[in-house]
């Protein structure tokens, strides 16, 4: 048996699932960020404020994504290495 939405649109095209892992858009609140980075609550608005680290406002919440804060740390951490070795 046929679904009775196949029959009514025998030619629409099938939409591929999604490849994002579910990771990689994984949105944390700043308290869970602070606590998973090890870092003061406090600090972490800082380097926010300061545009250290990227987040996302919505209404009264500050998200963030683990992978780009991961990738904030990387680029810092390698600017810093690159500094003290030149």
């Amino acid at each position: 048996m046929v679904p009775a939405n196949l029959n009514r649109y025998p030619y629409a095209p099938v939409m591929p699932a999604k490849t994002a892992s579910p990771k990689k858009s994984e949105f944390i609140e700043i308290r869970e960020a602070a606590e998973w980075l090890g870092v003061p609550f406090s600090s972490l608005r800082k380097y926010v404020a300061r545009g250290m680290l990227p987040s996302y406002k919505i209404g009264r919440h500050r998200l963030f994504r683990k992978h780009e804060l991961l990738e904030a740390i990387r680029e810092t951490t390698q600017t810093t290495i690159d500094r003290i070795l030149s």
